[in-house]
């Protein structure tokens, strides 16, 4: 199965600001995001979603202001019935050109609508890896300009995995590579061919590298959730 941008998909996109730099990108877009004022059962819906902090673009704030039969069937649908947050804001606004980023660390939902900002949003994943790959103590180098941003997407998906550093360990360095179609292993650096990166998804690539690192084949436990 090729691997797509989740965020254009499922309309909600998990961040950590954490991650990002305030002066360029995503992170730079995210600082420009004004608060947003939203009504009582609102802002009381999205604190028992654990998001006290709402800020939203103005594209976003007229699609949540002016639709008040989607906002009610939002707040109806988090209460009583408790429908997880991302199905619901999927479910309700899949029709209009709001998306949804979630800054769990620190407790922020972002509403975003102005074609700028979605447009940002494709390159979350590459921006991430601004701080990412310090945090794990590793280098990530070679062929990085030729990643599409579902390449990143990929690339991000298995360094932020919490099982990562406990399943390879000896990796000290990530090196994206034009010239090998899958994983290739060679202490302390760990291959991985572009094309796989952008046209795969994580699982097949966490696959590649479980047979290649550790000597799993098709169907073993791999080291990584699927």
């Amino acid at each position: 199965m090729a691997a797509v941008l989740r965020v254009f998909v499922e309309r909600v996109l998990p961040i950590n600001s954490g991650f990002l730099s305030p002066r360029i990108g995503c992170g730079l877009m995210l600082t420009r995001i004004p608060s947003y004022q939203a009504n009582d059962v609102f802002r009381d819906v999205m604190k028992v979603y654990g998001f006290p902090n709402l800020r939203a673009d103005k594209p976003a704030a007229k699609i949540l202001d002016e639709d008040e039969d989607l906002m009610r069937q939002f707040c109806i649908n988090a209460e009583p019935g408790k429908m997880p947050l991302r199905l619901n804001f999927r479910g309700v606004y899949a029709t209009k050109e709001a998306f949804l980023l979630l800054d769990t660390p620190r407790k922020t939902a972002y509403f975003v609508g102005a074609p700028d900002n979605r447009l940002a949003l494709t390159n979350y994943y590459r921006d991430a890896m601004f701080k990412l790959p310090e945090l794990l103590n590793l280098v990530l180098a070679g062929s990085i300009n030729r990643l599409t941003p579902v390449g990143w997407q990929n690339l991000h998906d298995i360094m932020n995995d919490v099982n990562f550093r406990n399943a390879y360990p000896g990796v000290e360095r990530i090196e994206v590579m034009a010239s090998i179609p899958s994983v290739r292993w060679r202490k302390p650096v760990l291959e991985i061919g572009v094309n796989l990166l952008n046209f795969s998804n994580a699982k097949a690539i966490r696959q590649a590298m479980a047979t290649e690192v550790v000597g799993g084949t098709e169907g073993d436990n791999i080291p990584f959730p699927p």
